[in-house]
């Protein structure tokens, strides 16, 4: 039996994804892909993905890629649905109708793509597994232009529709009666992946956790209600970034941010109990501005006085400014014999996306400075970036 992976990633890298995997493992080849996911056929000498584990730091999650199914659809439904001569629905129609119950989970088409699912799952005859994963493709959501809310909030079509597939694989006993779908998985459970590609067509994978992301639906990490509204997009991010990389930050330390306006970052950590100095010419938020905690140096960082920022723990950039410029002011800082953190996590931005040729030296750089351990990935909650964590240990 071939053996195949799949990857998911931000809609739109799907051609970098490709060839960085034909890079790392040059037998491989392509096979069915869609905006947000991309499989490989493995050599045939592979056992199994065991190995060939994708490097990418443009790679959300990964797993053995199984089949995925497609139902047919009537012209009435399709047109309800938003489907015109079976093309491929927009982020907009489809985000739609995910708020519409009736229009999205409770169609026919839907109805008949849970039946087809689980019977192809049971055909593979691969489970029962310890619980199961269903997400929406990347791109198939609409993005938002707010801050606040990117976009990737539960809809009543969406949340009804999990339900019902959940049941179906409960009922089936392909999954223990008492999971729930898409709750975070531990290391070294087997999970089913389920992946809607369209509103007719799913994707089937399945993965063992072995990386943090995995324990996440799709890689997605979810999303957390909160008392205060995040005041910026870098709320989320540094969330993401600190899960991910599983960076311990302990309440009492101190983090530097350079680039911290409007102070979505500093939020976000000082709600975690941490002293938190931003660096940045531009205002910040009045409520982070007037916390205890929070220090604000009105400065870009290559004019931050080193004494104002002596022994801090962890040292944090999301400037706006290009990669090399980011990494030059955070070697000119960490040089300072006061200024030795234990960790770094900085996001770097990429206008052209040529720029990640580089990701190698900019690897190595961080490492000449001390940081031996380090980590890229992009992030959910990045847009054309990704995000470097570096720690002495």
């Amino acid at each position: 039996m071939a053996n195949y992976l799949f990857v998911t990633c931000q809609s739109g890298m799907e051609p970098l994804v490709k060839s960085d995997y034909l890079l790392q493992v040059p037998e491989a080849r392509l096979a069915f892909s869609r905006r947000g996911l991309v499989t490989f056929k493995l050599p045939d000498s592979a056992a199994g993905i065991a190995g060939f584990e994708p490097r990418s730091i443009l790679a959300r999650t990964f797993g053995t890629s199984l089949a995925h199914v497609k139902v047919p659809t009537e012209a009435h439904e399709a047109e309800q649905l938003g489907e015109q001569n079976d093309q491929r629905w927009g982020a907009k129609e489809f985000g739609e109708s995910m708020r519409d119950e009736e229009r999205f989970s409770d169609s026919t088409v839907t109805k008949h793509l849970i039946e087809a699912t689980v019977s192809q799952v049971i055909g593979n005859r691969l489970g029962p597994w310890d619980g199961a994963h269903l997400w929406v493709r990347d791109g198939l959501l609409p993005a938002t232009n707010s801050s606040r809310q990117p976009g990737r909030e539960p809809a009543i079509g969406w949340e009804k529709f999990v339900s019902r597939l959940t049941a179906a694989l409960q009922a089936a006993a392909l999954v223990p009666p008492g999971v729930r779908c898409n709750q975070n998985a531990d290391f070294g459970q087997r999970i089913l992946d389920l992946c809607l590609l369209e509103p007719s067509q799913i994707f089937i994978g399945q993965h063992e956790v072995r990386r943090s992301h995995q324990r996440w639906s799709g890689g997605v990490i979810p999303l957390v209600p909160t008392t205060v509204p995040p005041i910026s997009r870098a709320y989320f991010k540094i969330r993401e970034a600190v899960s991910w990389a599983g960076l311990h930050l302990r309440p009492g330390q101190t983090c530097v941010e350079i680039g911290s306006a409007p102070g979505g970052s500093c939020q976000w950590l000082l709600e975690q109990d941490l002293r938190v100095i931003g660096i940045d010419p531009a205002d910040i938020d009045p409520v982070i501005a007037t916390h205890p905690n929070f220090t604000h140096i009105r400065r870009r960082g290559r004019e931050v006085r080193r004494q104002e920022i002596k022994n801090c723990d962890w040292l944090l950039s999301d400037a706006n400014l290009p990669p090399n410029y980011v990494l030059d002011t955070i070697a000119d800082l960490v040089s300072h014999p006061s200024i030795k953190p234990k960790g770094l996590v900085l996001t770097l931005k990429l206008p052209d996306t040529k720029l990640l040729e580089h990701w190698q030296v900019w690897q190595s750089r961080v490492a000449d400075w001390g940081f031996p351990n380090i980590r890229g990935r992009q992030l959910i909650f990045n847009r054309q970036e990704v995000c470097l964590v570096a720690t002495r240990s």
